[in-house]
């Protein structure tokens, strides 16, 4: 499927099984989703369309503290907050989730 997204920057996303591509103004993002993500994503009801807007809007970006290397990346889609958890490198998507308890003050 292919989708199109405005916000910090013009967003244009293509996905196919196990990969979202973004062209944005600044360059092309890769980034693999894993089983576990896909699962979470349609227990959550989170499309790729929503993982583009939330990097899209990303608004903070912290190591978990997990020995994986593994970060949080927060932001927006659809009114309402979520949390990705990516790899070291952001070019995987782990897990998707709604931001929680004092996350929610990040936005405010």
């Amino acid at each position: 499927g292919a989708f199109y997204l405005e916000g910090k920057c013009r967003l244009t996303c293509f996905y196919t099984a196990m990969m979202l591509t973004m062209y944005t103004e600044i360059g092309i993002l890769k980034m693999n989703i894993t089983k576990h993500a896909w699962q979470r994503m349609k227990e959550r009801g989170v499309t790729p369309e929503m993982v583009g807007r939330i990097l899209n809007t990303k608004i903070l970006s912290f190591p978990t503290g997990m020995t994986d290397g593994s970060r949080y990346v927060f932001g927006t889609a659809d009114e309402r907050e979520w949390v990705l958890v990516v790899t070291s490198d952001e070019s995987t998507l782990i897990s998707v989730r709604r931001a929680h308890g004092k996350e929610l003050a990040l936005w405010q």
